[in-house]
């Protein structure tokens, strides 16, 4: 089975939202990602997604080749900071794994749960792949 290639997006918030005010998490996240122990995920950083226009992520996903997207939305949901972390699949766009985090939470957590969501969502991904 060949690699899945995983890119992960520039995680800086607009503006501040709770703790998070630069790209720390995308580091982290391609840091531990690329350390598993599975070895099947080839990891493409922030570095080389940063100069991405929205309005052309696909030109990105089809230029690195991307299986998946880990995307992170900084919101003020009922004046709360809040950060809602994604797993996309490239093919279609579909949302495989979401969840939201209190802006404060220990990044730590997020890192598990995130590392903890791709792994548990790339079943969706195995018949693409075969």
């Amino acid at each position: 089975m060949e690699k899945i290639r995983v890119g992960i997006m520039p995680m800086v918030p607009t503006e501040t939202s709770g703790s998070f005010t630069n790209n720390t998490l995308a580091l982290q996240l391609v840091e531990r990602l690329s350390n598993l122990p599975q070895g099947n995920l080839d990891i493409v950083g922030p570095a080389t997604t940063a100069n991405f226009d929205m309005d052309k992520i696909w030109e990105e996903v089809d230029a690195h080749h991307l299986d998946v997207l880990i995307n992170a939305r900084f919101l003020n949901v009922n004046y709360r900071s809040t950060v809602l972390m994604e797993v996309i699949r490239t093919s279609d766009g579909a949302h495989i794994w979401v969840q939201s985090f209190d802006g404060n939470a220990d990044t730590e957590i997020i890192l598990n749960q995130v590392e903890k969501g791709l792994l548990t969502s790339l079943s969706a991904l195995e018949p693409e792949l075969e």
